[in-house]
């Protein structure tokens, strides 16, 4: 290969596509969660405004995007901590198979949801797997893919303050 890398645009147009979306999902969907969560604070007498609320929400957005680019970074090394040593007994086994149950209750229960974050998960792992075929490390894979997910994110959460109200 030579000593420059051939940059994937269309998988990084795609990226900043689903994860623009996604921002304007949860911008349009932080609208009715603030107001219920204002209501609640306010019966309970805290003294909570709409703006900190939608930060709150639009914080958690960008956190939730940070931690399916540190699962693309290094999945084998985060597999091998989480399940090295964990399903060595019968008991811990056992415990793992009523937890994945539980967990798959829940994505039947909440399949919209689910079906979102898997969107957000295979977008993510098809620009992993480009920018590591153009021969980008694992760093530079990482930074280049927090940085047009945010991007996408926050042009996303923008775009519905500006043109969704």
């Amino acid at each position: 290969m030579s000593g420059t890398k051939k940059f994937p645009w269309l998988s990084s147009c795609l990226l900043i596509l689903t994860y623009g979306v996604f921002g304007w999902v949860v911008a349009q969907s932080s609208l009715v969660w603030s107001e219920g969560i204002v209501a609640q604070g306010r019966a309970l007498g805290w003294i909570i405004d709409d703006k900190s609320v939608h930060i709150v929400i639009d914080l958690l957005g960008a956190v939730l995007i940070l931690l399916i680019a540190i699962a693309f970074t290094a999945p084998i090394a985060l597999a091998t901590i989480f399940f090295g040593s964990w399903l060595k007994s019968e008991t811990r086994a056992w415990i793992s198979i009523l937890g994945w149950a539980f967990a798959v209750v829940f994505i039947i229960r909440w399949i919209n949801y689910f079906a979102r974050i898997l969107v957000l998960v295979c977008a993510a792992l098809l620009g992993r797997l480009e920018f590591q075929a153009a021969g980008y490390n694992s760093w530079q894979t990482f930074i280049i893919l927090t940085l047009i997910c945010l991007g996408g994110f926050t042009s996303g959460v923008l775009a519905f303050m500006q043109l969704g109200r």
